[in-house]
């Protein structure tokens, strides 16, 4: 009885990464086709578009470019792939 909860709970876990994983390859594919047609990726054109956000909610303007980008990541993508961006532009 117990088990085939647990079982339903892990083919419930195993379609959300299977998921993610093709909405994180969909997303790179988008990526790759707007860096080869107008030299910015979707997340850089997302990142000018919160960069005013960025700046009103109090970042420095040196940094708003950098943080419209994550917060664009997050909004696209989800808070784990904003966060593995952040951790690659931090250092």
């Amino acid at each position: 009885m117990l088990g085939e909860y647990i079982l339903a709970g892990f083919k419930v876990a195993m379609i959300i990464l299977a998921m993610l994983i093709g909405f994180i390859a969909l997303i790179s594919a988008i990526n790759a086709l707007f860096a080869t047609i107008f030299g910015l990726s979707f997340q850089q054109i997302l990142g000018y578009v919160f960069y005013p956000l960025a700046w009103l909610i109090g970042i420095p303007l040196s940094d708003a470019l950098n943080a419209g980008s994550i917060m664009a990541t997050k909004l696209v993508a989800n808070e784990f792939v904003a966060m593995i961006e952040l951790a690659k532009n931090s250092r």
